[in-house]
């Protein structure tokens, strides 16, 4: 997986893990996490 960040640079998921230090989170967790933060902020009602 390939993802980009919002200034335009590439980086991988071993990348994001080893040096950015983000954790691996399961996908369901990510997606609730995503939808919990649209709602609080008034994009989904």
């Amino acid at each position: 997986m390939v993802a980009v960040a919002n200034d335009g640079h590439y980086f991988t998921s071993q990348k994001a893990r080893t040096e950015l230090l983000l954790p691996q989170t399961p996908i369901i967790q990510a997606v609730a996490e995503a939808f919990d933060w649209f709602k609080s902020n008034g994009y989904v009602q």
